[in-house]
């Protein structure tokens, strides 16, 4: 199968089953995730486990790249069917066979950094000048 090729549904799953395996890719909790010859050289046995020719370092990085972005945009389907105040029942499901490996690994992950509403802070700054230069 050749990198140009879609994927079908097990060997994504193959894809995802053994980039768990190898946490320095994803885990930017551990300490490993920091290493980058362990990185490299998990890069390699994932272009080794895969065996698909054409289909090394560059085109692995792309490939999660990929699918990590699938997986939020399906997180993010999820979240907006919970907000929409639809019963238990009607919440989004994803049907990609391998949500539910990537989500079994990735769940615990808090990659979202605080945030802080920039027209709340300069409309209060706006009313403070205002108010004190009166």
């Amino acid at each position: 199968m050749s990198t140009l090729a879609r994927w079908n549904e097990d060997t994504t799953l193959k894809f995802v089953q053994e980039y768990r395996v190898r946490e320095c890719l994803w885990n930017t909790k551990a300490v490993i995730y920091k290493n980058r010859n362990a990185r490299e050289a998990a890069f390699r046995e994932l272009e080794e486990v895969m065996g698909i020719e054409g289909f090394g370092v560059s085109e692995i990085k792309n490939k999660i790249k990929a699918l990590r972005s699938t997986y939020s945009q399906e997180l993010k389907k999820i979240k907006d069917s919970k907000k929409s105040g639809t019963s238990a029942d009607s919440v989004y499901t994803p049907h990609v066979k391998w949500f539910q490996e990537m989500h079994a690994f990735l769940h615990c992950l808090d990659n979202k950094r605080p945030t802080q509403d920039n027209l709340a802070v300069s409309t209060f700054r706006y009313i403070i000048t205002v108010f004190y230069k009166c």
